[in-house]
């Protein structure tokens, strides 16, 4: 059994390291098509918007882009950082106020070059890969950002209640307090001091600081105690507890 599942796991991976679509991104970039760094225009689809203490991480996934003036098609994911620089960028983004779903087209530099060479260190774009990210780039000003569709209902119904709470967190406790009940709570470990996280990574508790397993155990126990003092129809209890399981899980972005 060991032997069949440890095959099959190295067949699907191969299966997969070989079957890469011609119209990737990371195809164009490591074919020379597109040079890295080279400035591209890219429209695609958010997948997922992730503030930061100084700027948004965005996953679109890739529709086309424009490059040296001509367009193609391309697919894959790309990871942006978009910075913001002051009090007008943070104005414009709440502005904009993007969400997963959202259909965008905007100016960058990809880049899928090594940042850094140590001896021993996996290499950036083994790392890339693994995560399903082809290239990234940072978004210098929401002025090259232009939305051009709206997810609508389609998108992610919680991420403006999420991005409301970790706003609301951040302005009603202290930045240190703040950083641990935003990665707790809603799965952003961006906001986290690095005392306070050096601090749970030596005594090996950084788990508790992120959504996992435990903290679905917790929660998914405490609603079906709570469901199960108004009903014991297993497939109710079943329903309310695995449909708000759900709920938390698309308000944390997966």
């Amino acid at each position: 059994l060991t032997a069949a599942i440890a095959g099959a796991g190295g067949l699907a991976y191969q299966l997969e390291k070989n079957d890469i679509n011609p119209t990737r991104v990371r195809t164009a970039i490591d074919s020379g098509a597109v040079s890295s760094g080279d400035p591209v225009e890219i429209e695609g689809k958010v997948t997922a918007a992730e503030p930061v203490p100084d700027g948004i991480f965005l996953t679109v996934a890739a529709r086309g882009i424009i490059h040296r003036g001509e367009t193609r098609e391309a697919t894959g994911s790309i990871r942006m950082f978009a910075a913001v620089s002051g009090d007008e960028a943070e104005g414009d983004y709440r502005a904009m106020a993007l969400r997963p779903g959202d259909r965008i087209r905007t100016i960058c530099r990809l880049s899928r070059e090594e940042a850094y060479l140590n001896p021993g260190v996996t290499p950036r774009r083994e790392l890339m890969d693994r995560m399903g990210i082809d290239a990234s780039c940072s978004i210098k000003s929401p002025l090259l950002i232009e939305i051009t569709e709206r997810g609508g209902v389609l998108g992610n119904p919680f991420s403006g209640l999420r991005y409301r709470l970790i706003e609301e967190i951040r302005e009603t406790f202290s930045p240190q307090t703040a950083g641990l009940l935003i990665a707790a709570t809603q799965g952003n470990k961006y906001f986290l001091d690095r005392g306070t996280a050096e601090v749970f990574r030596e005594g090996g508790t950084f788990h508790i600081l992120v959504i996992s397993g435990l903290h679905i155990t917790l929660i998914g126990g405490l609603i079906l105690a709570l469901v199960r003092t108004f009903t014991r129809k297993v497939w109710l209890e079943f329903a309310v507890t695995t449909g708000l399981l759900w709920g938390l899980t698309m308000a944390v972005g997966g």
